[in-house]
């Protein structure tokens, strides 16, 4: 009998990656979703807003441009305003892969708040997020929170 080792898994502390915003743009649509495969009822909708922006840390992997996808997400809405209704535990936000040139981040945000957040960016409110969470670790991260600000000091994150 081969015996295995019991493996905890390492704390690996947490980083913050914070993003100089440089683009953006949003897609929505929203179809009748009786056959479609992601839909939980008779409607489906996809709700995306691309960001284009610059990595300015962790030193490794700073001045890389990275590509972030917030997906809305109803789910989330309800989560934030009935938190004792949540059957599960959250485990992230998002994942951060940054491997190579390529960067990404793909998470959700609360459908509600999609209308505030592209006021801000139209009106240049807006022009950083912080990731922060677990340590970058074979080139991903998983994402414990999400800022979105108009000023950035390396000092508070």
């Amino acid at each position: 009998m081969v015996k295995t080792k019991n493996r905890k898994k390492s704390d690996r502390g947490y980083e913050s990656f914070p993003v100089r915003i440089i683009d953006w743009k949003t897609d929505y649509s929203l179809s009748l979703g009786k056959n479609h495969r992601f839909s939980e009822g008779p409607y489906w909708e996809h709700y995306c807003l691309e960001l284009k922006g610059e990595l300015l840390g962790p030193d490794r992997i700073k001045g890389r441009e990275i590509k972030v996808m917030f997906l809305a997400n109803r789910k989330l809405d309800q989560a934030i305003a009935h938190p004792d209704s949540i059957k599960w535990e959250p485990k992230a936000l998002g994942g951060l892969t940054s491997r190579g040139k390529n960067s990404d981040f793909i998470g959700s945000l609360p459908f509600q708040l999609f209308g505030q957040i592209l006021t801000m960016l139209q009106c240049d409110k807006t022009k950083y997020i912080v990731f922060g969470g677990e340590a970058m670790y074979h080139g991903q991260a998983s994402i414990k929170d999400v800022t979105l600000t108009g000023e950035f000091n390396p000092e508070d994150y």
